[in-house]
């Protein structure tokens, strides 16, 4: 394999599988699969410069991009951010994406956790303007929906940022 370790998990492809959006947070609860917070070749494993991530996040959770390729979502853990997002709590986050310049801009929080819940595995609508997201809470694992969890999907437009429960598939 040409990635080193634990750089690949939990990975986020662009729809055309040639880019990566690192994930680096412990979503298993081992550092086992805890990569940095970076773009990289999904094909050869090599890192691709880009502009506008770094400075805005060091730590993004569960990425994931829009079928555009115009947007990324994620699990804002750590960084800098911005007064519009305010300070890293594990929000669910999208960037702006420009595949051809891998410049990250434009940074909004889509949705803010209560206590003891966390945004985990979120995927864009085919039409890339919204989000389906698991709101995952009380149990030991901040990312995913096992280790006692419980969990259930929402929807959140990119418009609007405005989140709502998916009663009917939630049961």
């Amino acid at each position: 394999t040409p990635y080193p370790p634990a750089t690949a998990a939990w990975a986020g492809l662009s729809p055309d599988g040639k880019i990566a959006l690192a994930n680096s947070v412990d979503v298993t609860g081992t550092s086992s699969v805890r990569g940095d917070t970076k773009l990289f070749d999904a094909v050869t494993g090599a890192d691709i410069a880009s502009t506008g991530l770094a400075t805005f996040a060091k730590r993004i959770g569960l990425p994931t991009f829009s079928p555009d390729s115009k947007h990324v979502a994620f699990v804002f853990v750590e960084g800098a951010s911005t007064p519009a997002v305010g300070n890293a709590g594990k929000q669910l986050v999208s960037l702006d994406f420009d595949v051809g310049t891998k410049a990250f801009s434009n940074p909004q929080k889509l949705w803010e956790p209560g206590n003891g819940e966390r945004p985990a595995f979120s995927t864009f609508m085919p039409t890339s303007d919204s989000v389906v997201f698991q709101r995952r809470y009380s149990g030991d694992n901040d990312y995913s929906s096992w280790h006692s969890s419980r969990a259930d999907l929402w929807w959140v437009d990119l418009a609007t940022h405005k989140a709502t429960a998916l009663a009917r598939l939630n049961g």
